[in-house]
Parts: C-alpha cells; sequence; structure tokens
C-alpha cells in the first residue's frame, strides 16, 4: 500500500530514535534492499539510517507459518542484544503478528490497513516507546542498586536504654 501518513511516520522514527530506541523494520519483503532509500526519501538523515536495522525475506516455513514473523523479530532482537521480549514493541497490519507478538510479552501497536489511516497509532507508538524505555531503564537501576552482603544497618538508639556514655538513665515521659 505504500507509505502510509509519511510526515507522520517521519517524526515517529525521530522520536523514537530521540529517545534512544533501536529500530528494526521486520517486513516480508524479497527486497529488503529497497527500504532504506524509501526511508531516506521519507526524509531520515544518513545518521538516522544508520541506527536502523533492516530484517526482510520470506520466513523459512513459508509466509503462512503461524510463527512467521516471530522469526525476523528474534533475529532482530539478536543483532541488539535484546532478550526480554517487554523490550520489543511490534507495528504491523496482521492481526496474526500483532497477536502472536501480544502473547510472547511484547507491546503491539496495529496499524489499520487504510491507505491513509488515522495516525492516532502512530502517537500510540511514541508513547509506547516510552514506556518501553522508562521500564527498562527503572529495571536496570533495580538492579544496579541491590544492597551488598556486607551492607548492616545501622542500629537505631533505644530512648529508654542508659547512655552508656555518660552512664545516665534517660527519662521516659510520664503520661499525664
Amino acid at each position: 500500500d505504500g507509505i502510509k501518513n509519511p510526515k507522520q511516520l517521519k517524526a515517529t522514527f525521530e522520536a523514537l530514535l530521540a529517545q534512544g530506541h533501536e529500530i528494526a523494520i521486520t517486513s516480508f519483503t524479497q527486497y529488503p534492499d529497497i527500504i532504506k532509500p524509501t526511508l531516506k526519501a521519507l526524509g531520515l538523515s544518513d545518521k538516522q539510517l544508520s541506527r536502523i536495522t533492516i530484517v526482510g525475506g520470506f520466513p523459512s516455513n513459508g509466509p503462512n507459518d503461524p510463527v512467521r514473523k516471530q522469526e525476523h523479530i528474534e533475529a532482530a532482537m539478536k543483532v541488539h542484544g535484546i532478550t526480554d521480549p517487554k523490550n520489543v514493541m511490534l507495528v504491523d497490519d496482521d492481526d496474526k503478528n500483532i497477536n502472536k507478538a501480544r502473547s510472547e510479552g511484547m507491546t503491539a501497536i496495529l496499524v489499520p490497513k487504510a491507505h491513509n489511516p488515522d495516525p492516532s497509532y502512530l502517537k500510540a507508538t511514541v508513547e509506547s516507546g516510552q514506556q518501553i524505555r522508562s521500564n527498562a531503564i527503572a529495571k536496570s537501576q533495580a538492579q544496579d542498586v541491590k544492597p551488598k552482603a556486607t551492607d548492616k544497618a545501622e542500629p537505631k538508639p533505644n530512648p529508654e536504654k542508659k547512655d552508656e556514655k555518660k552512664g545516665e538513665a534517660k527519662e521516659t515521659p510520664k503520661p499525664k
């Protein structure tokens, strides 16, 4: 169907790249080499294009294989060193691919099949990208802040105990 919502699509790529995302385009095509020139025609810079990976071709078990898109996604995850599917977002126009991605724990956004659909799916893509990035950062920070086995909590002073340095008993206020 060609490029849907070209201006908004370009802005979406730019926003995701600015958020620090790795982008992989996975496509059932025997001509994956045409994708980057198409993105360049869309207005993306060479620097931006260098940050986009293309995974193309037909699935090894044919286009009717129920896990057909998954093969491409796994290849893209491997290229980018991603092991947690929660850090992956699929934007696709095929319900089967969307359902499979969601069942694997990925964020998945359905692209309407209309020629120039309402671009709200692109806004959802950017928002989901922000959420995925925030979750990944929070998870990474939580793993970095684990207490060491040698860290011990300081005991809290008990106001009813004697002050051993002065040998005096501390008074406890009496109820009225």
